[in-house]
C-alpha cells in the first residue's frame, strides 16, 4: 500500500500513486500521476542484479493512442511503447547481471486528452537476487571504499561493532547473507583497486 518497501523514485510532472481501487493482483497497484499534453511522469528504482534473470510486470493502459508507456533499463528502452487502451498483460525481458535503473515512463502527446489518460504497473518481479541499490564495500557510505571500511567490517566480525541493515548489505560482498573472512577479503581488493 505504499512505496517503503523499496526506495522508489519519481520523475516528470506529477509523482505516481499507489491505487487501491484497481489491480492485477492484490489489493493496490501503481498508477501514473497526471500530466498535461507534451508532459512526462517517470517512476524508477536502482537495483543490483547478482545474476542474470528475467523481470516482468503487469501494465494497464487507457490513453489515446499517442500517449505512451515505455520501460528503459539504464536509459535504453526494452520493448515497443505502450498505448491506447488495454486490459492487464504481463511483460517480460531478460536482465543481465549489474548495477541497473529501471524506468517506467508515461508521456502524453501534445493532441489533447481521452479514455482516462494513465497508465498502472503491479506485480513487478525482479530477477532472482535482485537487491535495492548497494555500495559494496562502501560501509561508511563516503563513496570511497578504503580502510575505514575495512576496519568497520573486521570490527563486526569480531563482536566490537554492530552494523546496520545497509552496512550488512554493503559489507556482504560475496552476497551469501554473511558477513566473514571472505567479504574482508573482498574488501581489500575494492580497496586496492581504487
Amino acid at each position: 500500500g505504499n512505496f517503503s518497501s523499496f526506495n522508489w523514485l519519481h520523475d516528470g510532472s506529477s509523482n505516481w500513486f499507489i491505487a487501491n481501487d484497481e489491480s492485477y493482483q492484490g489489493e493496490f497497484a501503481v498508477r501514473s500521476g497526471e500530466v498535461g499534453n507534451n508532459e512526462f511522469t517517470t517512476l524508477k528504482i536502482e537495483m543490483n542484479l547478482p545474476y542474470s534473470g528475467e523481470l516482468s510486470f503487469r501494465a494497464k493502459t487507457s490513453t489515446q493512442s499517442g500517449d505512451i508507456l515505455a520501460f528503459f533499463v539504464n536509459d535504453v528502452q526494452y520493448g515497443s511503447d505502450l498505448m491506447g487502451v488495454s486490459d492487464w498483460a504481463e511483460y517480460s525481458f531478460d536482465i543481465d547481471a549489474g548495477e541497473k535503473v529501471f524506468s517506467w515512463v508515461y508521456k502524453k502527446d501534445q493532441f489533447g486528452s481521452a479514455e482516462e489518460d494513465m497508465v498502472m504497473l503491479d506485480w513487478i518481479t525482479f530477477p532472482a537476487g535482485a537487491q535495492p541499490h548497494i555500495d559494496y564495500g562502501d560501509l561508511n557510505q563516503d563513496s570511497n571504499v578504503n580502510v575505514l571500511d575495512i576496519i568497520l567490517t573486521v570490527a563486526n566480525i569480531i563482536g566490537q561493532l554492530i552494523l546496520d541493515e545497509d552496512q550488512m548489505l554493503a559489507a556482504d560482498m560475496n552476497s551469501d547473507g554473511v558477513v566473514d573472512v571472505f567479504d574482508v577479503m573482498l574488501i581489500v581488493d575494492a580497496a586496492f583497486q581504487q
